[in-house]
């Protein structure tokens, strides 16, 4: 099968239940050390190691001590946070362009698409001034991704090219997504 090749090949991987089992398998294994709904504020080293994270719950400040710390945000919330725990770093994660980026999900019965599908998806030049950046065969590429007889596309809109477009109310976002698959794809 041409796209199990073409996934060996490129190194694309997901987990048979989606990306979201990453976090699910974390927060499991972090259990009631885990807190939600927190704003981290700040970051600073401590004497001794660590960090102290200056964090908002509910509209309550506090610090809490930690031993390590992951960040995992875009590069300029990442940059606000650690301007207290390495400056050059946020520095530099500040000058990093951060334009917006939707992504777009869309589902189709197969024998609704004209198109085989068969392959990684496409992504649209910009000499062509298409509004979608380009799609993924999610259901080609990745089993388990759409009922039986159904298809999955993953569309991205936005990004350094036509970032407004990112920033559309969601019925606009939708009748742009389905018109492109439906004159580049026949969905």
């Amino acid at each position: 099968h041409r796209a199990a090749s073409a996934r060996r090949r490129s190194g694309l991987f997901s987990f048979r239940d989606g990306m979201g089992v990453l976090p699910r398998a974390l927060a499991a294994a972090l259990g009631e050390s885990l807190l939600h709904g927190v704003w981290v504020k700040s970051l600073r080293p401590v004497a001794g190691g660590g960090f102290a994270v200056e964090a908002e719950r509910a509209g309550e400040r506090r610090t809490f001590r930690a031993r390590s710390v992951v960040v995992a945000l875009p590069a300029y919330g990442a940059a606000a946070i650690l301007d207290g725990a390495d400056a050059d770093a946020a520095h530099a994660l500040s000058a990093i362009p951060h334009p917006p980026l939707a992504v777009v999900f869309l589902g189709y019965r197969a024998e609704d698409v004209a198109h085989p599908l068969a392959g990684l998806g496409y992504l649209a030049p910009r000499v062509e001034n298409r509004p979608v950046l380009g799609t993924i065969f999610s259901s080609t590429l990745f089993p388990g991704r759409a009922p039986e007889g159904h298809v999955a596309l993953t569309a991205f809109v936005g990004g350094a090219r036509q970032p407004e477009l990112a920033r559309l109310p969601a019925a606009e976002m939708e009748t742009l997504v389905a018109g492109e698959a439906r004159a580049l794809l026949g969905a």
